[in-house]
């Protein structure tokens, strides 16, 4: 048998999918599919950025895009699969630089597909979204074989043996638990071999799914996987170690809703106490294995703030074992009191605050005097939530002010417009998922991203900050944009075309919404072209420095240049 494992990508509140991310699923389905008996040459693996270039086509371009999809698809290498597993799933809205998730008319095409048997899963099973501000789509009657709404991983060996019996019954709904979990997720390693990107990808590591709290926000489709299943600390272990053996170098440990939830003890005020001693031996296994990259994805806030003494040892132990640029996101949502209360928030405004201040007061430290800092708060809100008024928008910006005024530090500030998926209370409620207030969400959005996040990068990204090992994900009109690899990593415009997919070190010289602008490190002034010196050191600094090249030492640069600027970072 031969099997494609075709991956439109998933972003949900506790995975990231889109590359250069690789979700938990593909690597489960591949670890499920050895399992079974098929071999790891027989099991191939695409991306759907991968595939429309296969195809010749370019996202969504075209008035006929799902008809050129359909005939090129249908023409293809595809038909030949005995088995195709499509995974997808978008359940928060996100931007993604360089690549683009599945959409509508491309899932629509491929239920269409002759030849072989197709399966659909992944966090799609909760239906079909592709931006915020919308109401998920029914998925049921597309015409696959076979659909998975329970787990993916397994309802793909369910279908294998009612193929064997020739049977079908195209809904399938069958539940993983956390020990089969461990048992394959580690066999499922070899597959990221197979990705377009290897060895330039980051996994995402479960340590469990299923938020702990009792009571949960009213839009978060995380409290539709049940209680929490948490993975053994030896299952874990064992992961860590097989990406480690196929050449993976960047892991996220981000798969789960809460890092401090993970086999978390006796509980108050709905929440639970970090369990220390389980996220040590977790961390320091990927320190050991001397992962390049080592960052978390989601903290509660709300663990943070009734558990004080207890997230600060777990935040310092994340702290001491994962690499520079680490982010601890946080779902604030909102600061308005009632709109907390109406959808059962984590944190009120001053609660929320003294988490951020914990957080700094352990992570905001560099190891190096022009590195990134080691473990910042990241902030997320939701628009659209049950119970918002004009004055939610004002509260908000009150609340980032206040971060502005205590001197805190925040590496990012998200804000989302809500998806609502039927199980939540949001869908149970029929909440319109759009807020009525687009003039307030426009000046709140405006003023986070031309106020808060310029005064904040500022602080953040300091000039002269070195990134290193910065990769190039997208290059035009002149310019390329990096990133380094990581949680949230900034965006960084270079004003130089460097080769696509290469790496560069780089420090930042300026600021932009929401990103910054970096040149090469060092900086070689006999040889840099003027372009970049110029963002540098200003035009006229340019000019002067290229009509006296070549230097013979730093000290004649700092004659023309009048006084000593980014002296450790230049060379000559």
């Amino acid at each position: 048998m031969k099997v494609l494992i075709l991956d439109g990508y998933v972003d949900e509140p506790t995975c990231l999918g889109v590359p250069p991310y690789v979700s938990t699923y593909v690597r489960y389905v591949a670890g499920a599919l050895v399992d079974y008996g098929l071999k790891e040459k027989s099991i191939d693996y695409l991306t759907i950025d991968e595939l429309r270039e296969k195809l010749g086509l370019k996202p969504y371009i075209g008035n006929n895009y799902l008809e050129d999809f359909s005939k090129a698809l249908n023409k293809s290498f595809v038909k030949n699969y005995d088995l195709l597993i499509l995974i997808s799933g978008l359940t928060v809205p996100g931007r993604y630089l360089g690549f683009t998730p599945l959409a509508y008319s491309e899932l629509f095409a491929i239920s269409h597909l002759k030849g072989p048997v197709k399966i659909l899963g992944g966090p799609i099973r909760f239906g079909f979204a592709f931006k915020g501000g919308e109401f998920a789509l029914n998925i049921e009657d597309l015409p696959f074989e076979f659909i998975s709404l329970g787990d993916i991983e397994k309802d793909v060996l369910v279908a294998l043996n009612l193929l064997k019996k020739q049977e079908f019954f195209k809904i399938l709904k069958n539940f993983r638990t956390s020990e089969e979990i461990d048992k394959i997720a580690y066999k499922g390693s070899f597959i990221l071999k197979k990705h377009f990107l290897y060895p330039n990808i980051i996994c995402e590591i479960e340590t469990y799914r299923g938020c702990e709290r009792k009571n949960h926000c009213s839009f978060c489709t995380e409290k539709l996987y049940g209680k929490p299943q948490f993975r053994s600390i030896d299952g874990i272990l064992k992961e860590l170690e097989s990406l480690k053996e196929v050449g993976v170098k960047y892991i996220r440990i981000g798969r789960q809703p809460n890092i401090l939830g993970y086999l978390s003890l006796e509980e108050k005020n709905g929440f639970k106490k970090p369990n220390i001693e389980a996220l040590e031996k977790i961390f320091k296994k990927a320190y050991d294995l001397k992962f390049q990259v080592r960052h978390i994805d989601n903290v509660n806030p709300g663990t943070i703030f009734h558990f004080q003494e207890e997230s600060k040892k777990a935040l310092k132990i994340i702290s001491t074992y994962d690499t520079p640029g680490d982010v601890a996101a946080f779902g604030i949502e909102s600061a308005d009191e009632k709109v907390i209360k109406e959808n059962n928030l984590k944190v009120y405004p001053e609660e929320a605050l003294k988490a951020i201040e914990i957080v700094n007061e352990v992570g905001a430290f560099k190891e190096d005097k022009y590195g990134e800092y080691k473990l910042l708060p990241g902030l997320n809100f939701l628009v659209g939530l049950k119970g918002e008024t004009r004055k939610t928008f004002k509260k908000n910006i009150k609340f980032l002010e206040e971060i502005l005024k205590r001197d805190l530090l925040v590496r990012r500030v998200n804000i989302r417009q809500v998806m609502i998926f039927p199980g939540t209370k949001l869908f149970e409620e029929n909440i319109k998922p759009k807020t009525k207030f687009q003039n307030e969400f426009k000046h709140f959005k405006y003023w986070v991203r031309n106020v808060f996040d310029k005064e904040m990068l500022k602080k953040v990204y300091e000039k002269g900050t070195i990134i290193k090992n910065a990769f190039v994900w997208e290059v035009k009109e002149g310019f390329s944009y990096v990133k380094p690899f990581g949680t949230y990593p900034i965006t960084i415009k270079v004003p130089k075309v460097l080769p696509l997919y290469s790496y560069i070190d780089i420090f930042i010289v300026d600021y932009k919404e929401r990103s910054v602008i970096g040149v090469p490190y060092p900086l070689d002034i006999n040889k840099e072209d003027i372009r970049v010196l110029k963002y540098v050191f200003g035009e006229n600094l340019a000019k002067k420095l290229i009509l006296n090249r070549p230097f013979k030492n730093k000290e004649d640069v700092f004659k023309i240049l009048g006084r000593k600027i980014f002296e450790e970072h230049i060379k000559v």
